[in-house]
């Protein structure tokens, strides 16, 4: 069965100490659980969002790990020289999100200008499936951009070695709504 958890606001992830994921630096890190590391990668856009779709080496426990989930970064200008240094991109943006005692926590930061915005909507989680979605809004309306995703647990974080394209109008397979409809199948 999926289960649907609600983002908690900005504010509430401040309380929580998770502004730091937003401005923190990647750092290299020795361990990670499986539930938390990609196996496979891809991105939706559908009704003016794009989705982050990841299937994880392990099912994604009720509770997880405190503040632990995944950094994304989106590089729409396709310059590494601008934005926030990652391995591959140079991140225009920053999306976090973060569990924190079964409450997501979902934020975007504009690297650019600093502000940093709470995201509302809600990440699904269904056994090794994680499915979130960011506005087109937040990241100027682009529909092609590079990003990179990096997996956090605690003070620890890594961002994967590969960087992907992302295009609407190139969208291959399935569209959104038939992932949906196999996502919902029990």
């Amino acid at each position: 069965m999926k289960k649907r958890f609600m983002a908690v606001s900005f504010l509430g992830a401040m309380i929580l100490g998770l502004a730091g994921y937003l401005t923190a630096p990647l750092q290299a890190a020795a361990n990670f659980p499986d539930y938390l590391i990609p196996a496979k990668l891809n991105t939706m856009f559908f009704e003016k969002k794009v989705t982050i779709v990841l299937n994880t080496k392990a099912p994604v426990p009720a509770t997880i790990a405190a503040n632990s989930g995944w950094m994304v970064g989106f590089d729409t200008d396709s310059n590494k020289n601008t934005g926030g240094k990652w391995p591959q991109i140079g991140a225009d943006y920053i999306l976090s999100v973060i569990n924190r005692d079964g409450k997501w926590a979902v934020s975007i930061k504009n690297v650019k200008t600093g502000a940093t915005r709470n995201i509302d909507g809600e990440v699904m989680v269904d056994k090794n499936n994680v499915d979130f979605s960011v506005p087109l809004s937040e990241l100027e309306n682009k529909t092609v951009f590079d990003w990179q995703i990096a997996v956090v647990s605690g003070d620890d974080r890594k961002a994967l070695p590969e960087r992907f394209r992302a295009d609407a109008k190139s969208q291959k397979g399935g569209n959104y709504d038939d992932y949906m409809k196999d996502t919902m199948k029990m």
